[in-house]
């Protein structure tokens, strides 16, 4: 192996240790209740090292949330492909979603926050680009749907669906109990009712 290639194995290590540790802080004492320096010494690198891959505490949230986010988002998309209900498939894409939200509510709600409204960063835009992956995987069940208007925008479509989700996690935001899978399903279908014709 080349120097340089022994290089990007060390960075990429190092990064996968301070994002495992990042992770398991967060599970076992809050967001809140983590600092960068716990995260260093879980990681066992310099309390710098973590601010090279995460630029600042959010980020690093973020980062974290994204490795949880891309496995399950895969799962939804691979399970929604076979699934010609046009309800049945956005659920499927959206269950993964509200598994993560159920299983860790104060990370994923803080995590919601820092995608809508925190500032600039490398983690920010990755997760930004996931959830822009999702949305349009939503059109897409809503475009191959029988009786879609064409006229409609099938991402704006797949955007007031995400509403729907946001809406739900701002309620358990609020100290409620977890997403309600029900009540997601059924504003899912009123949006459905005005995208598809005679639903």
């Amino acid at each position: 192996m080349t120097i340089t290639g022994r290089r990007a194995q060390a960075k990429a290590q190092k990064r996968a240790r301070i994002c495992a540790a990042a992770d398991e802080l967060f599970r076992a004492q809050g967001y809140a209740g983590t600092t960068t320096q716990q995260v260093a010494d879980v990681a066992d690198v310099a309390a710098g090292t973590v601010f090279t891959y995460a630029a600042s505490k959010p980020e690093l949230l973020m980062m974290v949330m994204n490795h949880r986010l891309r496995t399950e988002l895969a799962r939804g998309m691979a399970a929604a492909e076979d699934v010609t209900d046009p309800l049945a498939g956005i659920m499927t894409l959206l269950t993964p979603l509200l598994e993560l939200a159920a299983a860790d509510r104060e990370t994923f709600v803080l995590f919601v926050r820092e995608v809508l409204f925190g500032n600039e960063g490398e983690h920010r835009a990755e997760s930004q680009a996931a959830i822009d992956q999702l949305t349009t995987s939503i059109g897409a069940v809503v475009q191959r749907a029988p009786g879609h208007r064409s006229e409609l925008d099938a991402e704006a479509v797949g955007r007031a669906v995400l509403s729907v989700v946001l809406i739900e996690l701002n309620r358990i935001r609020r100290g409620r109990t977890a997403p309600n899978r029900e009540l997601v399903a059924n504003q899912v279908e009123l949006v459905l009712k005005g995208a598809l014709n005679a639903r």
